[in-house]
Protein backbone atom coordinates (compact mmCIF):
# COMPACT_ATOMS: atom_id res chain seq x y z
CA UNK A 1 0.00 0.00 0.00
CA UNK A 2 2.81 2.20 0.88
CA UNK A 3 4.26 1.93 -2.85
CA UNK A 4 1.00 2.81 -4.62
CA UNK A 5 0.69 5.79 -2.36
CA UNK A 6 4.22 7.12 -2.63
CA UNK A 7 3.32 6.24 -7.13
CA UNK A 8 0.12 8.51 -6.69
CA UNK A 9 2.25 11.08 -4.65
CA UNK A 10 4.73 11.13 -7.01
CA UNK A 11 2.79 11.40 -10.20
CA UNK A 12 0.74 14.79 -8.97
CA UNK A 13 3.45 16.37 -7.45
CA UNK A 14 3.83 18.90 -10.54
CA UNK A 15 0.14 19.72 -10.26
CA UNK A 16 -0.51 23.20 -9.42
CA UNK A 17 -3.26 24.55 -7.38
CA UNK A 18 -5.83 26.75 -8.89
CA UNK A 19 -6.18 29.19 -5.81
CA UNK A 20 -3.69 28.72 -3.41
CA UNK A 21 -4.43 28.49 0.44
CA UNK A 22 -1.99 30.66 2.72
CA UNK A 23 -3.46 29.29 6.13
CA UNK A 24 -1.87 25.91 5.69
CA UNK A 25 1.34 27.18 4.71
CA UNK A 26 1.38 29.54 8.06
CA UNK A 27 0.09 26.66 10.49
CA UNK A 28 3.00 24.63 8.69
CA UNK A 29 5.92 27.13 9.31
CA UNK A 30 4.34 27.77 12.84
CA UNK A 31 2.96 24.84 13.98
CA UNK A 32 5.58 22.17 12.49
CA UNK A 33 8.42 24.58 12.38
CA UNK A 34 8.74 23.69 8.17
CA UNK A 35 11.30 26.63 6.30
CA UNK A 36 9.40 29.48 4.87
CA UNK A 37 10.97 28.41 1.14
CA UNK A 38 9.78 24.48 1.96
CA UNK A 39 6.77 25.46 2.81
CA UNK A 40 5.61 27.67 -0.29
CA UNK A 41 5.08 24.24 -1.84
CA UNK A 42 1.99 23.83 -0.06
CA UNK A 43 0.55 27.03 -1.96
CA UNK A 44 1.37 25.80 -5.14
CA UNK A 45 0.97 21.39 -5.25
CA UNK A 46 -1.91 20.14 -4.21
CA UNK A 47 -0.67 16.93 -3.31
CA UNK A 48 1.41 18.76 -0.67
CA UNK A 49 -1.21 21.11 0.54
CA UNK A 50 -3.27 18.23 0.96
CA UNK A 51 -0.78 16.10 2.93
CA UNK A 52 0.07 18.95 4.92
CA UNK A 53 -3.51 19.95 6.07
CA UNK A 54 -4.30 16.14 6.83
CA UNK A 55 -0.90 16.33 9.39
CA UNK A 56 -1.74 19.09 10.70
CA UNK A 57 -5.47 18.22 11.36
CA UNK A 58 -4.45 14.90 12.70
CA UNK A 59 -2.59 16.52 15.31
CA UNK A 60 -5.01 19.10 16.12
CA UNK A 61 -8.11 16.41 16.55
CA UNK A 62 -6.61 12.94 17.57
CA UNK A 63 -6.31 12.61 21.55
CA UNK A 64 -5.56 9.01 21.83
CA UNK A 65 -2.36 8.56 22.53
CA UNK A 66 -1.91 5.07 21.05
CA UNK A 67 -3.94 6.13 17.71
CA UNK A 68 -1.15 9.05 17.73
CA UNK A 69 2.11 6.68 18.50
CA UNK A 70 0.83 4.93 15.60
CA UNK A 71 0.67 7.11 13.25
CA UNK A 72 3.61 8.65 14.48
CA UNK A 73 5.17 5.41 13.24
CA UNK A 74 3.48 5.12 9.57
CA UNK A 75 5.11 8.75 8.83
CA UNK A 76 8.54 7.67 10.04
CA UNK A 77 8.02 4.26 7.70
CA UNK A 78 6.51 6.50 5.00
CA UNK A 79 9.36 9.56 5.08
CA UNK A 80 11.67 6.36 4.79
CA UNK A 81 10.08 4.98 2.07
CA UNK A 82 10.01 8.47 0.27
CA UNK A 83 13.54 8.98 0.76
CA UNK A 84 14.57 5.65 -0.18
CA UNK A 85 15.61 6.80 -4.02
CA UNK A 86 15.40 10.52 -3.32
CA UNK A 87 18.42 10.60 -5.40
CA UNK A 88 16.59 9.58 -8.50
CA UNK A 89 14.86 12.84 -8.97
CA UNK A 90 17.64 15.08 -8.24
CA UNK A 91 17.48 16.82 -11.89
CA UNK A 92 13.54 17.53 -11.77
CA UNK A 93 13.67 20.41 -9.18
CA UNK A 94 10.13 20.72 -8.60
CA UNK A 95 9.96 16.89 -7.98
CA UNK A 96 12.61 16.86 -5.92
CA UNK A 97 11.71 19.90 -3.85
CA UNK A 98 8.26 18.62 -2.97
CA UNK A 99 9.92 15.18 -1.70
CA UNK A 100 11.93 17.37 0.35
CA UNK A 101 8.58 19.24 1.64
CA UNK A 102 6.91 15.94 2.64
CA UNK A 103 9.74 14.36 3.78
CA UNK A 104 9.91 17.44 6.44
CA UNK A 105 5.80 17.25 7.08
CA UNK A 106 6.27 13.27 8.03
CA UNK A 107 9.45 14.33 10.12
CA UNK A 108 7.78 17.38 12.13
CA UNK A 109 4.21 16.05 12.01
CA UNK A 110 5.33 12.35 13.69
CA UNK A 111 7.75 14.35 16.19
CA UNK A 112 4.20 16.48 17.14
CA UNK A 113 1.93 13.71 17.13
CA UNK A 114 4.23 11.14 19.37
Amino acid sequence: MLERLRGNVMNTIGQRLQKPVGAIATAAREGLGIDRELVALTRRSPVVHDFTALVLCFDRIVNDADARSEKAAGLHALRERFLEHADYFKKQVELSEGIKMLSEVMRSGAEAIS
